[in-house]
């Protein structure tokens, strides 16, 4: 292509040795850049997504109907705003790798050029992620990159510049791990409605060798915020592999995940059930939760009375220990544990009046777990359940309880009147 002719170079060139290139004259490079997207659309106040995004135009601005610029051959670069540092070079772009070219008429693209993409350059050290990029004629940068004058070659006045700026790019997302400890009533080995909670377990999380990255307690947080009763919750990992183990408690039996078969784990103390889970970036797994059931035992005390409130009045609906009377023979049922029942033979209240049971019957060494209490039914002879109560039909309501290792004993009161005839 034919380049600007040397008349119109001269007077730089002796700018140049004169020292005088920076002057405070008119710009003597007609036309102008800007940057716009791949597209060839401008961005909405110059703030890209990212670097590669950015392209350089040339030429009469559109909608300005100003001249275009001189045909011949041009070089550009990319500079922080204040142009101390030639990041083209830093990111790998030589100079002869930045070059476009302005065609003369009667060409089509006369006077301008379209949609150069400026990447690769380096990160710009502007904490506002500004850029800045420079255009200058071919023998503009070699007369003056030979009097050693310029920003890296670009003379002001035989230069046009435009500023814009990358969003900064997002670092890699983290992922996260989540799920529930519970004691497990029904022994099913998965979270159901009738199980509950366990605070304060310990949940470790490693990587594929059993090296531990870190480690979280099951229930709230101090302060009462974040995860419920039970939840547990890891964030701000890297995307990768994983495995998630409890610090298995004195007493307990694992039952989710199934530790069956499962390899010794790295740490005598984790049970042998854990999970392992590969995630990608942003990606957070839950339902890697943690079923316990206790390896220990427990006990049902019941204790039933005669109401005599309407005999001799005092506390109605509850036992009065200075109007009552415990009752002996009376028929009391324990089912249960729910989801793994076991026979448990129906006892009946102690009759020794003389006796510091009387009135009273104990089921012992239950395993932990959930319960339903009943008594016999003997509204048919006129009894009247008092205590807890009767449903809408008339049959004596049921307690129903759980034996956990925080409280494996429950201690239960049956009361019934037999009213007065009117």
């Amino acid at each position: 292509m034919k380049r600007i002719a040397w008349y119109l170079i001269l007077p730089v060139l002796l700018l140049l040795v004169a020292g005088a290139t920076e002057q405070a004259s008119a710009s003597k490079l007609s036309g102008a850049i800007w940057t716009t997207d791949a597209s060839g659309n401008p961005v909405d106040q110059n703030i890209y997504p990212s670097k590669c995004s950015v392209y350089l135009n040339g030429g009469p601005k559109p909608g300005t109907g100003g001249k275009g610029l001189p045909p011949g051959d041009y070089y550009y670069q990319v500079t922080d705003p204040a142009g101390t540092v030639n990041l083209s070079e830093l990111g790998g772009k030589a100079i002869g790798d930045r070059l476009v070219s302005v065609p003369p008429p009667p060409d089509p693209m006369a006077g301008r050029f379209e949609n150069v993409q400026l990447c690769p350059y380096a990160d710009t050290p502007n904490p506002g992620g500004e850029y800045k990029v420079w255009l200058t004629p071919v023998e503009a940068y070699e007369a003056a990159m030979l009097a050693g004058e310029g920003t890296f070659g670009f003379v002001g006045s035989w230069c046009k510049t435009d500023n814009f700026k990358v969003a900064p790019e997002p670092g890699p997302q983290t992922v996260g791990l989540r799920g529930v400890k519970y004691y497990d009533v029904d022994e099913s080995g998965s979270l159901t409605p009738d199980d509950y909670p366990l605070n304060e377990w310990e949940i470790v999380v490693t990587d594929v060798n059993g090296a531990v990255i870190t480690s979280v307690q099951t229930g709230p947080p101090p302060g009462g915020s974040g995860e419920t009763d039970g939840a547990w919750l890891v964030t701000d990992l890297p995307a990768g592999t994983y495995r998630v183990y409890e610090v298995l408690q004195d007493g307990f039996r694992q039952t989710e995940p199934d530790p069956t078969g499962q390899p010794a784990p790295p740490d005598p103390s984790y049970g042998w059930g854990y999970y392992e889970v590969t995630l990608v970036e942003g990606e957070t797994r839950s339902g890697l939760n943690f079923g316990n059931v206790s390896l220990g035992r427990g006990r049902i005390v019941v204790f039933k009375y005669r109401e005599l409130y309407d005999w001799y009045g005092g506390n109605h609906n509850a036992y009065d220990a200075g109007i009552d009377m415990p009752m002996g023979g009376w028929q009391i049922q324990v089912e249960g544990p729910q989801g793994n029942p076991i026979l448990v033979p129906p006892g009946y209240t102690c009759s020794d009046m003389s006796s510091p049971d009387w009135g009273f019957v104990a089921f012992e060494d239950l395993p932990l777990g959930r319960y339903v209490v009943r008594e016999e039914d003997r509204g048919y002879l006129g009894w009247v359940c008092t205590e807890p109560g009767v449903d809408g039909m008339g049959v004596p309501l049921t307690y129903t309880v759980d034996l956990t290792p925080a409280d494996p004993e429950a201690y239960l009161k049956f009361g019934n009147e037999l009213p007065r005839c009117p």
